[in-house]
């Protein structure tokens, strides 16, 4: 994976394109159509075939709707749900394209545009949803027998936690109608290529049974051209087209100069073997031996979304501010910018720590298991020396980082598309730290319970007072900002990404959140965030394993390259792990001096005499 998620053109864009969509008017019959053909089994394999490209992108404009900022509330609970019941990375017997040149690809263009700014445009997914759920999945769900009750009862629940204005319902439609017009474009493209494959196809079978015989001294592939039409007369025509398209036979570029279509005029070795009528569906079918380009417009497809804006080379913000406007949808473009500079400079410092190590599965797999065994201890008793006012002023101070628990695997759904043995474990575990769609159990929530408990009032943490509140220490918002703008960035910095997840899911074991637990139980606090940790992210089956197995099974993509290039990416790796004590350094610093001036130095007569 190359190149940045992160083209904040594309807004502008995807408005342009919501306003200016007309309805699909007609999408049932069409698609009843679509149904009837696809019921032929030569039209099921054909459908399958040209809808690649986009079959694996259902439900795909969910997958940036839920988000730190809103994912604790039940509105944001509900939406996790739904995006779980229409998830579909593939449709069952789809083969991808590696080079997609198909006409959908101006399609995947805003589905996947809608995937990276869900968050600026959930009225927009939810109107796409309804017309996706209405419609039976329309051209994703196409022949196929779905049972769409469970998406059904999702939608239902969202809709009863939202609350629209008459603006957000205005856009809510302009969901519906994309969608309506997308799938009537689609279905009128496919019916129109698919009678015109069908109709080539029908007619190599019908003439290869005749053929047989004449061409033996003709090869392709390494095989007689008698062979290729005795495979094609007894069923398997799809093998010869292959074969023709792949040679000298048949030109895709200029149908003209095909040898086979040169050869049926007079004087040609297949003159008269061809009607004039059916040279010109060949020449018609080599002319756009893809489906044409289906869209907004009869003429062609979607325009293609502008460029990124040039990054200004001096774009600064403070820790806090960028925290605001990463979680703000309507701010976080502007703030990329910013974000880019930050990891970029956190990663930069974190490449002169030492202790890297070639790269091997097994000598990783050792080391994780040697600094967990590092990390445990005998000794699981409090902390005699925090008492429960510094307990409760870390409570406070660690706020800003826990409330945005997960926000570093923000785009881990677009990942587990792209990278599914990479993403899907990051997936996994950023669902669970949202509570898989239960407010009670999102990591946060539990945390504003602690807060609750310990009677510390907070701004809500998207306001602008959250940064301005007096209380924090001047770096508490420093690693809380980078999580966030790592995940911000998750295309461009993959590797320091995984790094950076493998050091937080392997922080929460060990010794360490044993006795801080037990510490904050003494005083009477509740430390089911602290123990919850404890358990999640264990490296047998956790979320340090998970972590683990995405780092392993991304080099893996890497081997093939040699390796120098897998010991490139390790390096990044390596970097991002690295980087979570170089970002929360200055954090950690403050918060020591801070408990000595505060509670150390007042405490220190009563130790002296309890001595």
């Amino acid at each position: 994976m190359t190149g940045s998620y992160a083209n904040p053109a594309e807004i502008a864009w995807l408005e342009q394109l919501f306003a200016t969509t007309a309805d699909g008017e007609g999408v049932e019959a069409v698609l009843e159509q679509a149904r009837e053909c696809v019921r032929q089994p030569e039209r099921a394999r054909h459908w399958r075939r040209w809808f690649a490209p986009l079959a694996s992108l259902e439900g795909c404009w969910l997958d940036g709707v839920v988000t730190v900022a809103n994912a604790h509330t039940r509105l944001g609970a509900a939406l996790l749900r739904l995006q779980r019941v229409s998830w579909r990375r593939s449709v069952s017997g789809t083969v991808i394209p590696s080079n997609d040149d198909s006409g959908l690809q101006s399609h995947r263009r805003w589905l996947l545009a809608m995937a990276r700014w869900g968050d600026r445009f959930l009225p927009e997914a939810i109107g796409l949803t309804r017309a996706h759920v209405a419609l039976a999945g329309g051209m994703f769900a196409l022949g196929q027998g779905r049972d769409w009750s469970a998406p059904r009862r999702a939608l239902a629940q969202v809709l009863r936690c939202w609350r629209p204005c008459g603006t957000e319902r205005r856009r809510m439609e302009a969901g519906v109608r994309l969608y309506r017009c997308c799938t009537v474009a689609w279905c009128r493209t496919w019916l129109a290529e698919s009678e015109t494959e069908a109709r080539v196809r029908t007619l190599l079978r019908h003439k290869a049974r005749y053929g047989q015989g004449y061409h033996a001294r003709i090869h392709l592939a390494g095989r007689s051209l008698d062979d290729w039409l005795a495979e094609a007369a007894a069923g398997n025509e799809a093998a010869l087209i292959r074969a023709l398209l792949d040679s000298a036979c048949l030109d895709r570029d200029d149908p003209d100069a095909s040898r086979l279509l040169r050869a049926t005029e007079f004087g040609g070795s297949m003159y008269g073997v061809f009607t004039r009528e059916e040279c010109r569906l060949l020449r018609r079918w080599l002319a756009d031996p893809r489906p044409a380009e289906g869209g907004m417009k009869e003429s062609g497809g979607i325009p293609p979304p502008p460029l990124p804006p040039e990054t200004p080379a001096s774009a600064v913000l403070s820790a806090p501010a960028l925290y605001h406007r990463l979680l703000d949808p309507r701010l976080r473009p502007g703030a990329l910018p910013a974000a880019r500079r930050l990891v970029g400079r956190v990663v930069a410092r974190s490449r002169r720590y030492r202790g890297f190590f070639p790269w091997s599965p097994e000598r990783f797999r050792e080391y994780l298991d040697r600094c967990h065994r590092r990390a445990q201890g005998e000794d699981v008793s409090p902390w005699s020396w925090l008492s429960a006012e510094a307990c409760r002023w870390g409570i406070e101070q660690l706020a800003p980082a826990v409330l945005v628990d997960g926000c570093w695997l923000q785009q881990s759904a677009m990942l587990a598309r792209e990278l599914p043995e990479v993403g899907g474990p990051l997936r996994r575990i950023y669902g669970e730290e949202l509570g898989d769609g239960v407010v009670a159990r999102h990591h946060g929530n539990l945390y504003r319970r602690l807060l609750d408990q310990a009677g510390i009032e907070l701004p809500p943490f998207t306001s602008f007072r959250f940064i301005r509140h007096s209380g924090f220490l001047p770096a508490a918002f420093d690693l809380p900002a980078y999580l966030l703008a790592i995940g911000a960035l998750a295309g461009e910095f993959l590797p320091e990404l995984l790094g950076l997840n493998l050091a937080i899911e392997l922080s929460g074991l060990g010794n360490v959140y044993q006795r801080l637990a037990a510490t904050l139980e003494s005083h009477g606090f509740d430390a089911g965030i602290v123990r919850l940790h404890q358990s999640v992210d264990n490296l047998a089956d956790g979320h340090a394993a998970l972590a683990r197995d995405a780092v392993v099974a991304y080099l893996r993509r890497f081997e093939p390259g040699g390796g120098a290039a897998v010991e490139t990416q390790w390096r990044r790796i390596w970097h991002g792990w690295r980087s979570l004590e170089t970002a929360s350094r200055r954090f950690a610093r403050q918060l020591v001096l801070g408990w000595v001036r505060r509670f150390a130095v007042a405490e220190w007569p009563g130790w002296i005499s309890s001595w």
